[in-house]
């Protein structure tokens, strides 16, 4: 009665035997040769231990609180603070000053300046030296030199 439903059911069971065989040949030689995976997992794209990161940060509160997977700089938008974090939690904290490169006019300036407040103090230093010679003896000042009277008898 089922051979009328079922025509090629010997046909399909020498082919789910042949697909047995061939997963159990499979199997064997998977376990005989396991494959070798070779796997990376990539955190960061390009990931590198030199780069540098960068953030804006309101306070040193939100630099402590953030992890991160590379050096990272923090930079305060209302201080002129800055903090680099590496990757095992370090804070290194940094405080920012302008820096203006001077044109040469304003170095030459500055460089008379040097000169003048130089010379002034060489003039100040010769007129008190001049006045320590044209002082009366009575008038001037007593030296550093100390005398000492002894009796020898």
């Amino acid at each position: 009665m089922f051979q009328n439903f079922y025509p090629n059911q010997q046909s399909n069971i020498n082919e789910l035997q042949n697909i047995r065989d061939r997963i159990d040949l499979q199997l064997r030689q998977a376990q005989q040769f396991p494959p070798q995976i070779n796997q990376t997992f990539q955190l960061t794209p390009n990931q590198n231990l030199n780069d540098l990161d960068g953030k804006i940060v309101n306070n040193v509160d939100e630099v402590k609180n953030t992890f991160t997977l590379k050096k990272t700089l923090f930079l305060d938008k209302d201080t002129t603070n800055l903090w680099i974090k590496d990757t095992s939690g370090n804070i290194k904290t940094y405080t920012l000053t302008e820096v203006i490169e001077l044109d040469e006019k304003d170095k030459k300036i500055l460089s008379l300046q040097k000169q003048i407040e130089e010379l002034k103090g060489v003039v100040e230093n010769a007129k008190s030296d001049y006045r320590n010679v044209n002082e009366p003896i009575e008038n001037a000042k007593p030296s550093n030199v100390s005398t000492s009277i002894t009796n020898e008898e």
